[in-house]
């Protein structure tokens, strides 16, 4: 279990790399969903590599994950005052 709990971190960079790419062609509106859905995706990859125990906890990091790095980014950018 200690290479999912250090999967989550790069995934969560991965998933704020990725919507920052995505937030130009889809705007602001739909990011948190695709967020989420990558999340979730990142985390299924990771269970097929045999990082999470099952399917259920892979699902859950991936929500965990997508709203983390939502979090993380509307934080910086509340702090930076845009």
């Amino acid at each position: 279990m200690i290479e999912a709990s250090i999967s989550v971190p790069v995934f969560i960079a991965i998933v704020i790399g990725l919507t920052a790419a995505i937030r130009s062609i889809v705007g602001d509106r739909y990011v948190p969903i695709i967020a989420i859905i990558i999340g979730v995706i990142l985390s299924l990859g990771a269970y097929g590599a045999g990082f999470y125990p099952n399917i259920f906890t892979s699902v859950i990091g991936g929500l965990i994950v997508g709203l983390s790095s939502m979090g993380l980014y509307s934080g910086a950018k509340k702090t930076a005052g845009r």
